[in-house]
């Protein structure tokens, strides 16, 4: 009897030891950061099953015995399927399967890196428990996407939004669907003239780093930067997309309501609530603006939701069309601020790369624009895999996930060396296919805003590197920004800068 109570307690010990070692995981402890609500009554429940579970096995000896056996198969379970190797007779991608691997994706940067030099191009890997199979390789991505791409659809949670858009969002309606509205956004972004709205952005871009100027100067220690980026950010979302100039009521409003589609967890009754008020308030936005038309004009410029009316009579009032744009609004939004902080701590970080702006290169900001696309802020691509397919001789079985890696990709040094090294000029001394180099996607759902970002990130690197110096007075490693496989990496929060203006602005 001794040695049946001595095997189930270092059956119950084993299992507590590896329960601590994920708990202590960074990525398991920022839950606690990212949904507060869920600390006290997951500790609290936890302590209470604890409780019951020691109590039950104590006085029933039957409880004990199936409860360390039930403990010892599903450790058993876990280490079957953590193993590289497990699937290996169905064909399976090499790459473990373990919780643990997954949590390590989420505070390792080169996770994804290490993966493929350890198993290949080709690997499995895990994101919270569900399975995913990992692709290094634009080649390899596009000829998946496009020998398989019926067997691929969007990730399940991406159907919440046909509440608020009938035929779905852009980026992940199926072909069929995509080839029907696809072609009025090209329409619409295409005829922008970014060169007649130059002027307005470029003193959006002076308005907002001035005022970053001007605050640091009266704090100790520095101030963020984000906060202003992501005001430049929102002013010219606003004047490009809606026609809002810098000092308009309504773009306090759109301020409000974009952030309100980031919202919380997907599917939950809050996200659901917090998605209507932000698509209600913003289509209110589109109502107001159109009143606007007959007696306004920006120089001649015509923003995109003008452009569309123009261009397909009656399609703003389309509630699939209409829903699109702000969604498109709302992504340009959040993912132009991510690029813009990349862009400040890559030239933060290899000043020297500013002197060919400073000495009017036009091309040099458009340089320093791809080449943090290359090595930050173009991450990846989900898909969820319907159908199971081959590919290489490997299983890609249905229900799982597809990741295709595109900042891995990037880092090829058959294609670039020195992949990890921050260099511009690459791009000035050759040019690269779609199968190199792609971060606006790999597949007829790719970023329509390639244009944009390559404008707006030249335009502020020039006014940034032109009219203002700088010192980062506090750093620290990239966070992910939120808790998920599919969220992306951003600098620091921690960093803080003083900013003065140029004596002589160049």
């Amino acid at each position: 009897m001794a040695a049946v109570w001595i095997l189930e307690a270092l059956v119950v010990l084993v299992a507590a030891r590896q329960f601590l070692r994920i708990a202590a995981r960074p990525a398991f402890r920022a839950e606690t950061v990212w949904k507060p609500g869920w600390k006290w009554p997951l500790v609290g429940s936890g302590l209470i099953v604890c409780a019951l579970s020691l109590w039950a096995a104590l006085r029933w000896p039957l409880v004990r015995h199936l409860g360390a056996a039930c403990l010892a198969l599903f450790m058993l379970a876990a280490w079957w399927r953590a193993r590289s190797s497990y699937g290996r007779l169905r064909r399976l991608p090499p790459g473990s399967l373990g919780l643990g691997h997954s949590l390590d994706a989420l505070h390792n940067q080169r996770y994804y890196l290490e993966q493929a030099a350890r198993f290949g191009p080709v690997f499995k890997s895990s994101g919270f428990g569900r399975p995913v199979v990992c692709i290094v390789g634009l080649g390899r991505a596009r000829a998946i996407l496009a020998a398989h791409g019926a067997s691929l659809g969007p990730p399940k949670r991406t159907r919440q939004y046909l509440r608020f858009i009938p035929r779905g969002v852009l980026r992940w309606m199926d072909p069929e669907t995509h080839k029907e509205f696809a072609p009025r956004f090209r329409t619409a972004y295409g005829s922008l003239d970014l060169e007649l709205a130059e002027p307005a952005l470029r003193a959006i871009y002076r308005s907002n780093l001035a005022r970053l100027a001007s605050d640091s100067s009266a704090v100790d220690g520095g101030i963020p930067v984000y906060p202003y980026l992501r005001r430049a950010m929102l002013e010219s979302v606003g004047y490009l997309f809606y026609g809002l100039g810098s000092g308009d009521p309504l773009l306090d409003q759109l301020e409000r309501c974009l952030p309100l589609l980031q919202g919380p967890v997907v599917g939950s009754r809050r996200w659901r609530r917090t998605t209507r008020e932000g698509m209600d308030g913003i289509t209110a936005i589109i109502g107001a603006v159109r009143l606007r038309w007959p007696e306004e004009s920006h120089g001649g410029f015509m923003p995109a939701l003008r452009g569309m009316a123009n261009a397909h009579a009656g399609a703003i009032d389309d509630p699939t069309v209409a829903g699109n744009f702000i969604m498109v609004s709302h992504i340009a939004y959040g993912d132009l601020s991510g690029l813009h902080m990349w862009v400040f701590k890559m030239v933060s970080d290899h000043p020297a790369v500013l002197d060919p702006v400073r000495a009017g290169v036009r091309d040099a900001g458009t340089r320093i624009v791809m080449e943090t696309l290359r090595m930050e802020q173009s991450e990846f691509i989900y898909r969820r895999v319907t159908r199971s397919f081959e590919y290489q001789g490997l299983t890609i079985p249905a229900g799982w996930m597809i990741r295709f890696c595109i900042r891995e990709s990037h880092r090829d040094p058959s294609v670039f060396p020195e992949p990890d090294r921050f260099d511009p000029d690459r791009f000035s001394r050759r040019t690269y296919s779609r199968e190199e180099y792609a971060p606006f996607g790999a597949d007829s759902h790719a970023c329509m805003g390639s244009h944009f970002a390559h404008f707006l990130g030249r335009l502020f690197v020039e006014e940034l590197a032109r009219g203002f110096d700088w010192q980062v007075v506090a750093d620290g490693p990239a966070e992910l920004g939120g808790n998920r496989p599919g969220d992306h990496w951003r600098p620091s929060s921690r960093q803080r800068v003083v900013m003065t203006r140029r004596v002589n602005r160049v």
